[in-house]
Formats: structure tokens, sequence, C-alpha cells
């Protein structure tokens, strides 16, 4: 067993935060962002979520919720990469969180089975606290790739209310751009994710806005909390629903101020599965 497996939710939680913010959470009275969703790590816990973080099973759910039409469509799930496939695709691992490939031609295949095979090997995110992970089978799934440029529109929600949405473009550059709007489509120049450029956002309009806002509200009905991420590419498509964006650790200015943005009920703790 790892020295990570070997530790408790909570110490997972403490050394990932002592590590990356150079701090402990405040688990007793969380207020900003990232303690916020350590909380939710330890006490907000359902089968639900081993659904949600299962990239093939989670298709299943989004779909009795918004219909399939919002689902890429599926070309293959497999224990391991399949040859043979007509090109282009997305190739995904169902049991973690980043493990995509863009398969354009074989070459990219030949380049993506090693990388695949050792993340389907390992348990995701026994080091960051992030536990519904291991609960999920190792597979991995093939969807149709959508047309360039994607464009990220990512729902931070709360109690099933979109609280902001986090814009962002611009992946392939090597420099990620990002803006965050409110609900009602309002550009802020709040930043969140340091790691990306801050940068006058890419709004897609009033009724694409309506649509996309729809679909994120009715996937988030029932979570505490759940960023909903979706496309817009001929309507609406799902991309996946994260609990815990980049583990809770985020380091702008404006982590505090997304923190009192949540307007989150943390008033009871679930027991821990």
């Amino acid at each position: 067993m790892s020295a990570a497996r070997s530790l408790s939710l909570e110490d997972q939680i403490n050394a990932l935060c002592r590590n990356r913010l150079g701090r402990l959470p405040n688990l007793v009275n969380p207020r900003g962002y990232n303690d916020v969703i350590q909380w939710l790590k330890l006490y907000d816990q359902t089968p639900e979520h081993v659904i949600a973080c299962d990239k093939y099973a989670v298709r299943e759910w989004v779909a009795e919720r918004v219909g399939e039409g919002v689902l890429n469509r599926l070309l293959y799930v497999a224990d391991e990469p399949l040859e043979g496939v007509p090109t282009p695709y997305m190739l995904k691992a169902t049991h973690d969180s980043g493990s995509t490939y863009r398969i354009r031609q074989e070459a990219d295949l030949v380049e993506a089975i090693p990388k695949l095979r050792e993340k389907l090997g390992r348990v995701y995110g026994a080091h960051k606290g992030e536990w519904a992970y291991s609960f999920v089978k190792p597979r991995v799934i093939a969807e149709e790739l959508m047309p360039e440029p994607v464009i990220d529109y990512k729902f931070h929600c709360t109690h099933g209310k979109v609280r902001w949405v986090q814009v962002i473009w611009d992946r392939d550059s090597g420099q990620p751009k990002e803006a965050i709007f409110l609900p009602d489509g309002t550009l802020t120049d709040l930043h969140m994710d340091h790691k990306m450029v801050h940068a006058p956002g890419v709004y897609p309009g009033d009724d694409e806005w309506s649509e996309l806002t729809e679909v994120a509200e009715t996937l988030a009905e029932g979570w505490r909390y759940v960023r909903v991420d979706l496309y817009y590419v001929m309507g609406v498509k799902f991309g996946e629903l994260t609990f815990w964006p980049l583990s809770g650790s985020y380091k702008t200015d404006d982590e505090p101020t997304f923190g009192r943005m949540l307007e989150i009920d943390l008033s009871h703790k679930r027991k821990p599965l």
C-alpha cells in the first residue's frame, strides 16, 4: 500500500494544502473557496459522486436528466485503448481527471497507449483527497471529436444554481485564457486559475448562454456544489461534472471572493462512505 493510500482522508487533505498552499485548511469554519472544497471532500460524500466521476457511467445519468442530445457520440468503451478505430476522436480514461487525448491519426494513438495503460494501473486522487475516483472502474472511452476551436464553459453551481461561469479558451496555444462571468452573462474582472492568462471573455450569445445555463442548472440539481463543464457546438454538449476543481488549490487574490460567491449550506455533515 502506498503512503498516500495509507493516510486518512483528512490527512490527505492536510498534506495537499501544506504542499500546494503552504498551510492547513480550515475545516471547522471554511470561508475561502479552497477550504470549502476541502470540507466537501471530507463531509459531503454520496454514492452519486462515484457515478458522476465515472466518465462512462455519467453519460447515462446525464441522458436521463437532459437527453442524449448533449452527449458526444460514443465510439467505444473498453478495458484498454483499441486500435483500428477510424480517426479522429477523443480518448479518455474513465477513472481520473485529465487523461484525455485527441487522436487525429494513428501516430497519436501509438503515443497515447502507453500513457493510458500507466494511468489505468493506478488509483487516481489518493494523494489529493479525491476519494470517489478510487471506486470507479478503470476503462477507456472514445468519443466523437468536437470541431475546433473548443471553448470551455464551466458553470460553478451550488444547490442547483449557477454562481459564476469560468470560460476557458486557447488551450492548445500553451497559454490558456480565462474569463469569469456572472450568471446573467456579465463579464467580471475576477481571476480564478493562476495557471491561466486573465483575458477579456468569449461570450457565446444570449440564446446560447440561456441554453447552457438551463442544462447546467438541471445537472446541478441535488448537488451541494458541482462544476458543470459544457461546450456549445451546434447546441449544448456535455463535458464532465467536477466536484473538486484543481483539488481546491487556487492561488489568485480572488480566491476568498469565490468562497463568498458559493453561497453554500455547510450546516450538516454526511457520514463518509
